[in-house]
């Protein structure tokens, strides 16, 4: 609080919630949250009102429920109440065609540019132009702090974050919340892709034939996920295209019970599937990049990364959703794969090395004549 500003940047687990709360309780100003997702926003919602015992705001998703002290707020929300353009983050943004009456837009705009507080979440994640024209409207903020996972962006503008919210101010990493127990240990597997003939030199091509249609890269998907299934693992499976989702669905259904959440599913759908499966009505939840930050399901202990590609920040954060500890709960599973194709190949070792800059991962390498 003495600084005004900053970033905190810490891992999955080291209680970002509380320190919001903690901000909110000590300011006591009028504050908005902003967030990336739709999940984000019920998710926090719920954890301020439960914890706090108060009722507090909620923007997006189709509501425009605006509150005198706390508001949390979706950024494309806040962004077409400004008349802006968003930015899309995920297939849920590109989905989202938010209209808002005029009456509601000058609400949202009251709010921000009243509000004495600004909090980002995952503000790595958002794009600068949307961040700075939010910034540039909260004219009543004092306190600007922004929460992050993974607190640098791969494109190499970090500094334009730092000067909306300001320089870090605190440092938590994964592999020292591990150390303490506060979360438990990852164990990534490598699965090495055999190569393919007569690919294309287009990104988009390859990745259709190589990673979407390529029936032999399935099914070693398939033959790592059952094997989580029988030895009781409860398993989260990222992908980043629409159709390969519901290849594996289709693969999978047979023999579990599977759910494929993207951006299309509302809001009330999702939170349903999230609790059959902490109830343990579902085993597998396939998603999109709907499900790479943010979402708090403990229970999970095994991760299938399908989709590739380098970024650094997206690394980090899909593997924080496994690593939240929970009765049971001695580690968590990791399975990526190893392409063997143009492009590709480079996306797995950046990966690779950025899972090394953490201590506390545990690694598995495919043996040389696996490669």
């Amino acid at each position: 609080l003495k600084e005004k500003s900053g970033v905190v940047a810490a891992a999955t687990g080291s209680g970002k919630s509380i320190s919001i709360l903690q901000l909110i309780a000590n300011t006591n100003v009028k504050t908005i949250i902003y967030v990336i997702g739709v999940d984000l926003l019920y998710q926090l919602h719920q954890t301020i009102e439960n914890t706090l015992g108060i009722k507090i705001g909620i923007i997006g998703d189709g509501k425009v429920d605006i509150k005198r002290k706390i508001n949390i707020c979706t950024i494309w929300t806040a962004a077409t109440a400004l008349g802006k353009k968003y930015v899309p983050l995920n297939d849920e943004d590109a989905s989202k065609k938010e209209k808002l009456k005029n009456e509601n837009k000058s609400k949202i705009v009251k709010a921000i540019r009243e509000a004495e507080m600004v909090l980002y979440d995952e503000c790595q994640m958002i794009a600068c132009r949307t961040i700075q024209e939010i910034n540039s409207e909260s004219i009543g903020a004092y306190y600007k702090f922004g929460f992050s996972g993974s607190p640098w962006r791969d494109s190499g503008d970090d500094l334009l974050i730092e000067g909306v919210v300001g320089k870090n101010i605190i440092e938590v990493t994964s592999s020292e919340l591990i150390k303490k127990g506060f979360l438990v240990e990852p164990i990534i597997h490598f699965i090495a892709v055999p190569k393919m003939d007569k690919l294309s030199d287009n990104y988009q091509s390859i990745y259709k034939q190589y990673v979407v249609d390529n029936e032999v890269r399935n099914e070693l998907i398939i033959k790592a996920t059952n094997k989580l299934i029988d030895s009781g693992r409860k398993i989260l499976i990222l992908v980043k295209n629409i159709k390969h989702g519901k290849i594996l669905l289709n693969e999978l259904e047979q023999n579990s019970v599977v759910y494929f959440l993207r951006g299309e599913i509302s809001s009330e759908e999702r939170n349903q599937v999230k609790e059959d499966f902490i109830n343990g009505n579902i085993d597998i939840i396939i998603a999109t990049a709907i499900y790479d930050m943010g979402i708090d399901i403990k229970n999970l202990d095994a991760l299938v990364l399908c989709g590739s590609g380098k970024s650094s920040v997206r690394t980090i954060q899909r593997l924080g959703r496994v690593l939240r500890p929970y009765p049971g709960k001695k580690n968590a599973i990791v399975i990526d794969m190893l392409d063997n194709c143009k492009y590709l190949t480079q996306h797995a070792i950046k990966r690779l090395e950025t899972y090394r800059t953490e201590a506390g991962f545990k690694i598995k390498l495919p043996k040389r004549k696996d490669v």
